[in-house]
């Protein structure tokens, strides 16, 4: 906002591209010519404004609704992103205690499937933080000047003609210049403790404000575009990452967890044992080849001979392959909530399995 100081009355009076030879003061009611040096400045901001291009001081259509419709806009930003929340709620539900056994995740187990819903949940907020602000930086880049007194118009934030008054509507043209203003009480308030009166360079001041809604929508539009993109991104390499690093923990075994030896017709294999909150025991095989799918309900009064993953340690068990190897050592995965076979290393080439999970691991030295 351009001014110069009032000849009479000493204070800052706002000037206007639209009449660039007349000094008028709301103070003291002075009308009249501007001072020589002053006259000089206002010329070549004239010439300055003349030389900008009318689109850089508009808004676009999608520009305006974003600015006026923001209820509507963040009801749809929250819908869409609750629409991509719930793969990752799904995955938490993961972690919730179990509604026949009654057992709880263990902590591993937790960090893995609730992490990715904080980190994705996270990264929405930033996104919708950013956004925000991003729009308050643009309605501020295009914000009216506020009346200079109580009972004058705003005036446009390029060329300073007064504004047309409307009864309805946040954003009004400016009838000299055509550069959008934002004129809702809100953003006057906000722009009158941070937009001052610029008394000695008037073209640097006018080239910047004719161009400050597309540099300021540009970037506006970057970072939207550019959150929305990366956001995604960094959600799934976070949730890899995650998913990497806890399945990749070697956790020394569960004590508690309760398996049983069973015949299959795949031969001797292990099951993990299932205490029912109903009194009922299942055994669950898991998801190997040959298996029987699902938890398997036995008799009610059953009384399983129970086994410890530390008690399989010099079994002779059978790789994916069918051949034989002994386990070495038993460690525990959150990620799978069960435990690792270790086995001993087979000439099978580089890639050969190193272990193997204990449900549904089947005995080589038991028929």
């Amino acid at each position: 906002m351009i001014g110069t100081s009032c000849p009479r009355c000493g204070a800052r009076v706002p000037l206007s591209l639209a009449a660039p030879d007349t000094l008028r003061c709301v103070s003291c009611r002075h009308v009249g010519p501007l001072p020589g040096d002053v006259a000089d400045r206002m010329r070549l901001a004239v010439d300055v404004f003349h030389a900008a291009d009318l689109r850089g001081r508009q808004l676009t259509a999608a520009q305006r609704r974003g600015l006026t419709s923001s209820g509507l806009y963040t009801f749809l930003f929250l819908a869409t992103f609750g629409v991509l929340a719930v793969p990752f709620l799904t995955c938490a539900v993961c972690a919730l205690p179990d509604a026949q056994t009654g057992r709880a995740a263990d902590p591993m187990t937790v960090v893995a499937f609730v992490g990715p819903l904080v980190v994705f949940a996270a990264s929405g907020l930033f996104l919708f933080t950013a956004i925000g602000r991003a729009r308050r930086k643009l309605q501020l880049a295009c914000a009216a000047n506020p009346p200079a007194a109580a009972g004058e118009p705003a005036t446009c934030h390029v060329c300073g003609a007064p504004l047309p008054v409307v009864a309805h509507g946040a954003i009004v043209a400016c009838d000299f210049c055509r550069a959008d203003n934002v004129v809702s009480a809100e953003v006057l308030r906000r722009v009158h403790d941070v937009r001052h009166i610029v008394l000695d360079d008037f073209a640097a001041d006018v080239r910047s404000q004719t161009i400050a809604v597309g540099s300021t929508a540009g970037r506006v539009t970057a970072l939207a575009f550019g959150a929305a993109l990366a956001a995604p991104v960094v959600v799934l390499v976070l949730c890899a990452s995650i998913v990497v690093v806890a399945g990749g923990v070697e956790a020394p075994p569960d004590l508690t967890m309760e398996y049983v030896v069973a015949p299959t017709s795949a031969g001797t294999c292990v099951a993990e044992v299932e205490r029912r909150l109903d009194g009922t025991v299942a055994y669950d095989f898991g998801s190997a080849p040959g298996m029987p799918s699902g938890p398997q309900a036995q008799p009610r009064g059953t009384v399983p001979a129970i086994l410890r993953a530390t008690e399989l340690v010099g079994r002779v068990v059978r790789r994916p392959d069918g051949r034989a190897s002994r386990v070495t050592r038993v460690t525990y995965s959150g990620i799978i909530v069960d435990h690792q076979l270790h086995l001993e290393p087979v000439a099978t080439g580089p890639h050969a399995p190193t272990y193997v999970y204990a449900r549904g691991a089947c005995f080589a030295d038991i028929p």
